[in-house]
């Protein structure tokens, strides 16, 4: 089961890419502070990295916990940007300049809770935070396996790594991945190499709209 706290994931991705001279477009996989991911990245699939260890091709459940300011109807945008993506969306509204308690809690409850149930023998935890650490510890206590991806240089709470039975760089995979999305970047990024005109796979225009040449 795949368990992300969306903004952590959104907020530290956002500085990993402009480390790397990137800087991401709002649009289809990125709003900031509010939800980023990858490109043909199906969340199902995020144990694929996995293979060294017993465990299934894909999860059982993929959960993306995130909140949004603003009108009480982004709710809803985010939640329909998130259920194509594939994911299981929490989204929660939140006053500007404050991030949502309600994210971590539920986080928190979903995966403790299905722990209990013994709904899953393994979960992925895309998160950064030192808050996490004893439900990290808790589940672990139950006879779970807990693997923990998250960026190496970004945010992450060496005792977060420490408690995982597994940790794994997300770092590798999501700039792979991202230097492949030129459309989705903006300045000061990298210009895209080939000729203007929209993204092959979905559809994006490069910076400038329509009339880009």
């Amino acid at each position: 089961m795949l368990f992300v706290d969306g903004e952590g994931l959104a907020i530290r991705g956002r500085e990993f890419l402009r480390s790397r001279g990137y800087e991401p477009k709002l649009g289809q996989f990125f709003e900031p502070d509010v939800f980023l991911w990858l490109f043909g990245a199906e969340p199902r699939r995020v144990f694929k990295p996995l293979h060294e260890v017993k465990l299934e091709d894909s999860a059982v459940r993929w959960h993306f916990y995130t909140a949004v300011q603003g009108a009480l109807e982004r709710v809803d945008q985010v939640r329909d940007s998130l259920l194509a993506f594939g994911f299981d969306p929490h989204v929660f509204h939140k006053d500007k300049g404050k991030k949502s308690k309600q994210v971590d809690i539920t986080l928190a409850r979903d995966f403790l809770g299905h722990a209990y149930k013994d709904n899953y023998d393994a979960a992925v935890l895309i998160a950064g935070d030192e808050d996490f650490v004893p439900l990290v510890k808790e589940v672990k206590a139950l006879g779970k396996q807990v693997f923990v991806l998250f960026f190496a240089s970004q945010g992450l709470s060496p005792e977060l790594r420490r408690h995982a039975d597994i940790f794994i760089d997300f770092e590798t995979v999501f700039g792979q991945v991202w230097l492949d999305m030129k459309e989705h970047w903006q300045a000061p990024g990298p210009k895209p190499s080939r000729p203007p005109g929209p993204c092959p796979r979905c559809g994006a225009l490069p910076s400038g709209g329509e009339d880009a040449q």
